[in-house]
């Protein structure tokens, strides 16, 4: 899932056409792709990793969904809340905050 899950990001990045960001994207893709495997691990083990994995698809599915109807701001607005759910959710594993998930690989 961490894998599959790193490819979304990465072809999302892609399609903004801006290298730069995509250069950045590339160097933090290894961190985030450990990052999101690490809690899908610690969720099997706590019975909850196919509600998670679904509710990150369907996010991803809503911000696909925004982005072909040209719905820019509803879209920005959508991944935003999406970034900080997915944060909070990284962070009350293990880390205290976004560097301290280097620790933990």
């Amino acid at each position: 899932f961490g894998q599959a899950n790193a490819r979304f990001h990465e072809e999302l990045v892609a399609m903004a056409g801006n290298q730069t960001l995509t250069i950045v994207a590339e160097m933090l893709n290894e961190v985030v792709a450990r990052a999101v495997t690490a809690v899908s691990q610690a969720d099997v083990a706590d019975g909850g990793s196919t509600a998670t994995r679904r509710r990150g698809v369907r996010s991803q599915e809503r911000l696909a969904a925004l982005v072909e109807a040209g719905e820019a701001e509803a879209a920005e607005e959508h991944w935003r809340t999406h970034m900080t759910v997915v944060g909070r959710v990284m962070l009350g594993q293990q880390a205290k905050t976004v560097i301290d998930l280097l620790d933990h690989f």
